[in-house]
């Protein structure tokens, strides 16, 4: 355990309430940097993920898709925020949306039929938002191990810029 009185101050993705109780029983200040809690107690600074799921949309819009998928997070504010903008935007266009959620932490093995059919089930080409790049890159793998083409056939978009995940993808994850 982290000795908090030898500490000025906390910049922490808080991501369930168990870390949010235990920072909030401290006197240290404290930023939340994660948008998984509906709320956090703490002040949080956040991306707006809303505009990130209508510029996502857009982005697609302007690469001339049709069909379009989102890959989130169950019971996570920030997937859900972002999947909101992304399905506002796509219906200003009459567009609809197909959307596989899965809980935060879920085991990757269990994972892998579900995104194997629900792959299957969309209309291609298709463009798929994912809640965030570890979720693009989860799709990525899909879509090489069930032969599918990124970006022809699926077209494939994360969010946060996770370094990682992006320059060690095959594509490169955008």
């Amino acid at each position: 355990e982290i000795n908090l009185d030898a500490i000025d101050g906390i910049i922490a993705v808080v991501r369930n309430k168990t870390d949010l109780d235990y920072l909030k029983k401290h006197s240290v200040p404290c930023v939340n940097i994660s948008g998984t809690l509906q709320k956090s107690d703490l002040p949080r600074v956040c991306p707006d993920f809303y505009q990130m799921g209508q510029l996502a949309a857009q982005h697609f819009f302007e690469r001339g898709f049709q069909n379009f998928a989102y890959f989130g997070l169950s019971e996570t504010v920030f997937s859900e925020r972002m999947y909101q903008g992304f399905q506002k935007e796509l219906s200003k266009k009459t567009k609809t949306c197909e959307k596989l959620e899965v809980t935060f932490g879920a085991n990757f093995l269990e994972q892998d039929e579900l995104i194997h059919e629900f792959l299957k089930s969309l209309k291609l080409p298709c463009a798929i938002l994912a809640a965030h790049d570890p979720r693009a890159q989860i799709l990525l793998e899909a879509c090489e191990e069930m032969g599918l083409r990124v970006p022809e056939d699926i077209a494939i978009l994360g969010s946060n810029n996770d370094t990682v995940s992006c320059e060690f993808s095959s594509p490169p994850l955008s």
